[in-house]
């Protein structure tokens, strides 16, 4: 269980949660384009991890947080709730 990069099954309930959040963030209408390109990267890290069939927990996480510090996600609460609770609720 675990590991060196906590790769491990992440629940399909989680997995449907963080893409909810990832669809939310998608829907945004970003005008920077700084923060266009970061969101997309992190968007892209997550989905490829999430297709592994042993995600690393850490990417998700990195990736998660640092969508929620990117300016235009920040502006929106309830996804950022959202990124918290799934940081909460991800397994360890």
């Amino acid at each position: 269980m675990g590991g060196h990069n906590n790769a491990m099954t992440i629940p399909s309930e989680i997995k449907e949660k963080i893409q909810g959040i990832i669809d939310e963030i998608e829907k945004l209408k970003v005008e920077d384009d700084a923060d266009k390109n970061d969101i997309a990267e992190e968007i892209y890290i997550i989905k490829t991890e999430l297709l592994k069939e042993s995600p690393s927990k850490r990417i998700i996480r990195r990736s998660l947080r640092a969508l929620k510090a990117i300016g235009s996600v920040v502006q929106e609460k309830l996804i950022e709730q959202g990124i918290d609770q799934l940081l909460n609720s991800l397994p360890i």
